[in-house]
């Protein structure tokens, strides 16, 4: 008997490998997914104007890193004591205006760094409900008093319209580029959860028109992954609204059997269990076994710095840092 449907693998024929730049935008979702690609050493721009719901932002973005836009004071606005951008989440916001501003410069030369070499892009839709302020959508508000917003719902033409136009430009600029379109599975229920189910259902329709009209597009189904397969508060956390661990477990391994060749799933399975040794916490701290535990654990871990030497390995030499001081 069978007590659950499934969402298939279906092998794509975009494969993701080790020396490509992928750009990601969009939902906190994504970033539990695409955290998992840094953690893999893959080479990943993370969110560059910070997690972002709405898909007018999301086109704003594109076009602010290809067209490597400067951010001034004048971009800025002050308020209960902090500068905001309201291009960009609250991590960007600083007591000062030139601290936020360095912030966003920061984050944007990495992205620049790529530009012309992205072969990933990955797009995680949250909401179709988004703020306005003099007409202009925002990415964040900051906590500034209500009045001074407009909130409505996009309808599916203007979002295509916006993000369509968008991702044909940035095609343009990254020849080799394809993209992945999802819609992320974390409910927005501060309109209730008719409001988030019509949100959710024009995303959906969103994504399927986009990969319609722009080449080199496809949808990842993470949203029927959760809703469909999974269903079932225990792939929850504590919220009951966002994925747990086990959940987007269960999401990475099966993008990782969507997008991986079998090369790169095995060299991948080679460095989980270095790393699994690595963060290990060993029983013992003293004598022959662990010292040669630990001269093991250093050759591993050279020759994965060698191979992939442009990564973040800031984590583990933290951890091999605390090795050391057990001996």
């Amino acid at each position: 008997m069978k007590f659950r449907t499934e969402v298939p693998v279906v092998p794509s024929d975009i494969s993701i490998q080790h020396d490509h730049s992928i750009l990601s935008l969009g939902s906190c979702f994504a970033e539990h997914i695409v955290g998992k690609l840094a953690d893999a050493k893959f080479t990943v721009i993370n969110n560059p104007f910070g997690i972002t719901y709405n898909p007018l932002s999301i086109a704003d973005q594109l076009y602010a890193i290809q067209n490597r836009r400067k951010y001034d004071v004048v971009d800025l606005e002050k308020f209960s004591h902090q500068w905001v951008s309201f291009d960009h989440h609250g991590s960007f916001s600083a007591p000062s205006s030139k601290e936020s501003l360095n912030k966003i410069e920061h984050e944007l030369a990495i992205a620049d760094k790529h530009l012309g070499k992205y072969r990933t892009t990955i797009i995680s839709l949250g909401t179709a409900w988004a703020w306005f302020r003099n007409e202009k959508v925002v990415n964040n508000c900051h906590k500034l008093p209500e009045k001074e917003f407009d909130f409505r719902m996009l309808n599916i033409e203007e979002m295509t319209s916006s993000l369509g136009r968008a991702l044909s430009h940035w095609q343009g600029a990254n020849p080799d580029n394809r993209i992945l379109l999802t819609v992320s599975p974390v409910r927005h229920l501060r309109s209730g959860f008719v409001d988030n189910n019509r949100s959710k259902a024009r995303l959906i329709e969103l994504a399927h028109s986009l990969c319609e009209i722009t080449p080199n597009a496809e949808y990842y189904p993470s949203y029927e992954l959760l809703l469909d397969d999974l269903r079932d508060y225990r792939f929850y956390d504590r919220s009951l609204n966002h994925p747990s661990e086990e959940a987007l477990e269960y999401v990475w391994e099966h993008f990782k059997s969507t997008y991986f060749s079998n090369s790169t799933n095995g060299t991948l399975e080679k460095f989980e269990s270095f790393r699994a040794s690595l963060f290990h916490r060993p029983r013992q701290t003293s004598g022959p076994a662990f010292d040669g535990h630990l001269q093991s654990l250093e050759k591993k871990f050279e020759a994965w710095i060698q191979r992939w030497p442009e990564a973040d390995w800031s984590s583990e030499k933290r951890r091999w840092n605390e090795l050391m001081k057990l001996k």
